[in-house]
């Protein structure tokens, strides 16, 4: 048995443009078409200004910043070893001390095993943990950053540091993930 014939076609709700028939040597016809087409012509070449300038603009960046950066000038201080006061939220006073090279401002060493602290390695802060306490310093098992977060290295790595390149006390970083061993320092962030 055959197919049932078509339907008729349905028309769709914008439909064609229909066109007209021109004589392309028609001077107004002409200008018409040139129009057109210089009207398409300046319409792509704004876009692609648009598309250009929106590359070209610096995105701003947000930066949060938990602790003011303040360095303390041997001429305006004569104690150098003190360190201002800062009111918590307990109500007591916390002592935060900067080494004056512009690094943050950090709560002063306890010098425990097992305590957490931010150390100088090449230039770069280091949260760690202490592993070791000498005299002149402390060995330091310290995390590796991660993006921006910080996890333990996959291979062991204790170095010593003396207690001038040891920042100061952080609180135990918190753990990121449930699945994967990755911390958040918000205080090195």
């Amino acid at each position: 048995m055959p197919y049932p014939k078509a339907g008729p076609r349905s028309q769709s709700s914008r439909g064609r443009k229909r066109g007209r028939t021109r004589i392309l040597t028609d001077t107004p016809e002409k200008a018409a078409i040139e129009e057109q087409s210089n009207k398409k012509l300046a319409k792509i070449a704004e876009i692609e200004m648009k598309r250009k300038n929106k590359e070209n603009r610096p995105t701003k960046k947000t930066v949060r910043q938990i602790f003011s950066l303040k360095k303390i000038d041997d001429d305006t201080s004569s104690d150098s070893d003190e360190c201002p006061p800062l009111p918590s939220s307990s109500g007591g006073e916390e002592e935060l001390c900067s080494d004056g090279e512009g690094h943050r401002a950090f709560e002063p060493i306890r010098k425990e095993v097992g305590e957490f602290v931010v150390a100088i390695y090449n230039g770069l802060s280091y949260p760690g943990k202490i592993t070791k306490i000498h005299e002149n310093g402390a060995t330091i098992k310290a995390l590796e950053k991660s993006g921006r977060l910080w996890k333990w290295p996959a291979r062991e790595d204790e170095i010593f540091y003396v207690w001038g390149d040891i920042l100061g006390h952080l609180p135990e970083p918190t753990k990121f993930s449930k699945t994967r061993d990755i911390y958040s320092v918000p205080l090195l962030e």
